[in-house]
């Protein structure tokens, strides 16, 4: 094969992995559809009285730690008896994705100031963690996300935060491309000799 087909054939596979990568960049975003399950016929709550309602968050935990461990598994736990545990639902529906695990790289940037760089998260290295952080600051530079400390706003406006997500989506997606890179240079190599 040619060194010119070998690389139209490699463009050709490049651009089909990132379309398919690139399709589930909106799948499970965080909205206010769930309002109407989670409120009934009332009104919902602004995000103001749900971060005053709902419990505080640990300082000083990983982003990855479970918030509200059961410690004995063999009695029934209601999770919504009281305000502050309905706020807390509130919140898991306004500010977290269909894919729950996506949650702790943006709790762990969120907290990083706080830690001194320490991402606190021991899912995920910081070669995960911190380009995130950069591709996101650069996304609010150019007006894409709205990149805020304030957590009221993204539970008034749950799509906004939802492009957060989108950003590191679209990181993971960068590495699928620079995977199928690395196979075809491997299978070029071994094919070869």
């Amino acid at each position: 094969m040619t060194h010119r087909a070998d690389r139209f054939i490699l463009a050709i596979l490049l651009l089909l992995g990132a379309s398919v990568f690139c399709t589930g960049l909106n799948w499970g975003l965080p909205n206010r559809s769930s309002d109407q399950f989670l409120f009934g016929d009332r009104p919902s709550w602004s995000g103001a009285r749900i971060i005053a309602l709902a419990p505080k968050e640990k300082a000083g935990s990983g982003s990855d730690v479970d918030a509200n461990p059961i410690a004995d598994r063999s009695k029934i736990v209601t999770l919504n008896e009281t305000d502050a545990q309905r706020a807390e639902i509130v919140r898991r529906y306004r500010l977290y994705s269909h894919q729950p695990d996506e949650m702790i790289t943006l709790r762990s940037l969120g907290g990083i100031r706080q830690f001194h760089g320490d991402p606190r998260s021991y899912l995920y290295g910081g070669l995960w963690i911190y380009p995130v952080g950069v591709m996101l600051k650069a996304a609010s530079l150019v007006g894409w996300v709205d990149l805020r400390s304030d957590q009221a706003f993204y539970l008034d406006h749950p799509e906004a935060f939802g492009r957060l997500y989108i950003v590191a989506r679209f990181y993971s997606a960068i590495w699928g491309v620079i995977g199928i890179a690395a196979v075809w240079g491997i299978t070029r190599k071994l094919s070869a000799s």
